[in-house]
């Protein structure tokens, strides 16, 4: 028979034996409450299960904040998206430009990424569409170098990184790259020249209007039509020129993205999170089999918050720039307050049922109904007193 620990007559519960085996917080009190009951069981169980640091490093990711979508630019080619697909089957990747007003693409297949090498797609795009007002990338090293970072300032163009890991927040790049990788896989599967099938595409995607303006990218870009292969009636007098309302454009773009907005946040769950600068969190980490750690062990403190991206701070001082969702805030093991001691500090005897103390003195027990000097105690513990009209009755 096991030792207990008894504080005088009362059994000590050390409330870390029925989180053993580390259940959740329903199966922790079922556990409990199959053997003993004490005042503020529930609360203490609750309290414990949410501070558990190893429950806490397996436990679900935070749920994303709603979207944030980017507004139409005022005019074409200010401000692009640039991204590397690949490696495809041959060891080629296909470095992609993309105009956020008027959706229009350029492809460059190359055998490098170095920085060089994307310096030089660069300016042969830049030498037929000129210089933009700014570039947005992703994190990679070839993209963050030096060289890259110097090649841009020398051009005054702003460049905007993505949140690491977060390929959401470069999306406007990230959506073309798999409708372009979905017509690769075809041209793959039938075995035929990458190159020459790759400016069939770009002309057919170039010249269809787009899904959420309503015009063809090359028709925004450019303001003529461009001729391809369909047959069209050409009239005297026909022009060339591209007729449509910019505004109305417009429009219809910010309604379609509101629209997808609105899908998106309600199958994700989206909530906005409270995490804020000064906050104990702990941080998502990749995992590298089935039985990795969804978070890092490790403590991290918030150092700066500017919308959906967080600075993040290690105990050794080293920085990570992660979006909101990748972190989830830190619950500390709580001390209990004085009232909660007093309270778990009473007796436990027999009287006390499973739904919680009676409060009935042992006076209101000595007679039928808890009835002593016209005075009754439910079961609820409300204190009912007779009538003053009914004093003298017997």
């Amino acid at each position: 028979m096991g030792r207990v620990v008894l504080l005088g007559t009362r059994i000590v519960i050390p409330l870390m034996l029925a989180h053993e085996g580390h259940q959740g917080i329903v199966k922790t009190k079922a556990r409990l409450r199959t053997k003993v009951w004490f005042p503020l069981m529930d609360k203490m169980s609750e309290e414990l299960c949410r501070a558990c640091h190893e429950c806490q490093l397996v436990s679900q990711s935070s749920k994303p904040e709603p979207m944030k979508r980017t507004e139409l630019p005022e005019g074409p080619w200010q401000h692009l998206a640039a991204d590397l697909l690949g490696p495809l089957a041959n060891g080629d990747y296909l470095f992609v430009v993309i105009d956020y007003y008027s959706r229009f693409f350029e492809v460059r297949v190359v055998k490098s990424v170095t920085s060089a090498k994307m310096i030089n797609c660069l300016e042969d795009i830049f030498a037929v569409y000129g210089l933009p007002v700014s570039i947005k990338t992703d994190s990679a090293p070839n993209f963050t170098s030096a060289e890259f970072e110097q090649y841009l300032c020398s051009h005054v163009i702003r460049h905007v990184t993505s949140i690491p890991l977060w390929p959401q927040s470069n999306g406007e790049v990230e959506r073309q790259n798999k409708t372009l990788l979905k017509y690769m896989k075809i041209v793959h599967s039938q075995g035929k020249n990458l190159k020459t099938e790759l400016n069939k595409f770009l002309l057919a995607y170039r010249t269809t209007p787009h899904s959420t303006t309503g015009i063809a990218p090359a028709e925004m870009l450019f303001r003529r039509k461009i001729r391809t292969k369909l047959p069209e009636m050409k009239l005297d007098g026909f022009e060339t020129i591209a007729d449509f309302d910019i505004d109305t454009a417009r429009q219809k773009d910010a309604e379609q993205k509101q629209k997808g907005k609105n899908y998106s946040d309600d199958r994700r769950g989206a909530v906005f999170s409270d995490i804020k600068p000064g906050d104990t969190v702990l941080l998502q980490q990749q995992q590298s089999n089935k039985l990795s750690l969804p978070y890092n062990p490790g403590l991290f403190t918030v150092a700066d918050r500017h919308g959906q991206e967080v600075i993040v701070t290690s105990q050794d001082g080293t920085t990570y720039r992660r979006n909101v969702a990748h972190v989830k805030k830190y619950v500390c093991d709580s001390q209990p307050d004085e009232q909660s001691v007093s309270d778990t500090d009473q007796l436990v005897t027999p009287e006390q049922s499973s739904d919680g103390p009676m409060k009935t003195s042992p006076a209101a027990t000595s007679q039928p109904g808890g009835r002593t000097d016209g005075q009754v105690f439910t079961r609820s513990g409300r204190l009912s007193r007779k009538p003053s009209n009914l004093a003298d009755y017997v």
